[in-house]
């Protein structure tokens, strides 16, 4: 299994990094509902609706435009990238 060090990742708003960043986690789930029926031997449950969130800690710099972009209510592409920003990495 790879490794990759926490210093590699970096966190973009479209094409733009987001700068100071310390540290960020991404979360994923999904709602799941039964759909067992007559003559299931064993519960069986489907995945709905998806969810996602990411949060991160940085130090503010007001003249960032990664995080000037990062404005409440502001739709916005993010992408991390926890291997590093080359050709080669996954994001």
């Amino acid at each position: 299994m790879a490794n990759h060090l926490g210093r590699e990742g970096v966190v973009k708003v479209s094409s733009t990094t987001i700068g100071e960043l310390r540290n960020y986690a991404l979360a994923h789930s999904s709602d799941v509902v039964e759909d067992s029926v007559i003559g299931d031997i064993y519960r069986t449950r489907r995945a709905t609706m998806k969810t996602w969130s990411v949060n991160g800690d940085l130090y503010w710099d007001e003249n960032d435009a990664g995080q000037i972009a990062l404005t409440i209510g502001s739709a916005v592409t993010v992408n991390l990238y926890p291997e590093g920003i080359a050709s080669t990495s996954t994001y």
